[in-house]
């Protein structure tokens, strides 16, 4: 289990938790989307991936509106870009443009057990919105926040990883 890079998460959840008190978030955060931007555009969307790995919509676009999940927040954490945590693009329509997180070749759920290194069983109690007794639009970053503190407190591998 990577503790770090839980905590980490944690901490971002709490802080984007805030911001979505206070009204000054700049994104939703939906549990029921691993990251959407919506578009506005006359013509299709081209993407762009920099040589960070951050996917860009380019041309005469604008985006307008950004939703993201727990993992989706954390591919978007610098810090774990740089480790390998990525969005690719996975679905466009002309009105929005659907990424998905990937790592060392596994996506979704999948990356999130990979980058963490925890079992996947645990990525999906923490990244799936099946499994929270909420919808997924009424998930909130705090709710997941709370699970990844529930996690490290109480799984026997937390003492073998820093």
């Amino acid at each position: 289990m990577n503790v770090k890079r839980l905590r980490k998460l944690e901490k971002h959840l709490r802080k984007l938790q805030l911001k979505n008190e206070a009204g000054n978030a700049k994104h939703v955060f939906n549990m029921g989307l691993w990251m959407q931007q919506d578009i506005v555009a006359t013509k299709a969307p081209k993407l762009k991936v920099t040589r960070n790995g951050e996917c860009k919509i380019v041309a005469a676009q604008a985006v307008c509106h950004t939703s993201a999940c727990a993992l989706g927040e954390a591919a978007m954490i610098p810090e774990f870009r740089r480790a390998g945590l990525r969005l690719v693009p996975d679905a466009e329509d002309g009105e929005s443009v659907s990424f998905t997180p990937v790592f060392r070749g596994g996506s979704g759920e999948e990356a999130g057990a990979e980058f963490f290194d925890i079992e996947t069983n645990w990525a999906n109690w923490l990244f799936s919105p099946s499994q929270y007794r909420k919808s997924s639009s009424d998930i909130e970053p705090i709710d997941v926040a709370r699970r990844i503190q529930v996690l490290i407190q109480e799984h026997p591998d937390t003492k073998y990883s820093g």
